[in-house]
């Protein structure tokens, strides 16, 4: 499946949108401690579940990426670069 995917650089969280995530095929896992990401429409999001193991293809390049669920608007997919 093709989706609009963002790079961010010097990030360590990788999210999903949830309009994406049914077509994962796969359950969120519950995370220990949940914590709480600042959006840029000055909301905060609580974070509690993740999607493990995600393969992504990027060119013929696979990787395995964790999925954390937030509500995107131009993007499918934001992948953290750390």
């Amino acid at each position: 499946m093709l989706v609009h995917a963002l790079f961010n650089l010097g990030v360590i969280h990788s999210f999903v949108t949830d309009r994406l995530v049914g077509k994962l095929r796969k359950n969120p896992c519950m995370i220990k401690r949940g914590f709480v990401i600042s959006i840029l429409l000055g909301k905060n999001v609580n974070i509690d579940n993740v999607y493990r193991g995600i393969k992504v293809d990027i060119n013929g390049c696979e990787m395995r990426v964790d999925l954390l669920s937030l509500e995107l608007y131009d993007f499918e997919v934001i992948l953290g670069i750390d």
